[in-house]
C-alpha cells in the first residue's frame, strides 16, 4: 500500500470516528444514494444496524 492510499484511510478512519462522536443521527449517501454510513444515533432511530441500512436507497 502506498502512503497516499495509507493517508486517505487514516483520514476516512478519522472521519468515521468524528462522526461517530455527533450526538444526533447521521448517515453518509453516495452519488448512487445508497447508504454508506450511519452512525450509532442512527442506527437507534431508524431502528436498525448500519449494516442493514446500507441495502437501503434513497431517492
Amino acid at each position: 500500500m502506498n502512503a497516499t492510499v495509507a493517508q486517505s484511510l487514516d483520514m476516512a478512519d478519522a472521519a468515521h470516528i468524528v462522526l461517530n462522536t455527533i450526538r444526533r443521527p447521521v448517515i453518509m449517501v453516495d452519488a448512487d444514494g445508497f447508504i454508506t454510513f450511519a452512525n450509532a444515533d442512527a442506527e437507534d432511530f431508524f431502528r436498525s444496524s448500519a449494516t442493514m441500512l446500507a441495502r437501503n436507497t434513497l431517492p
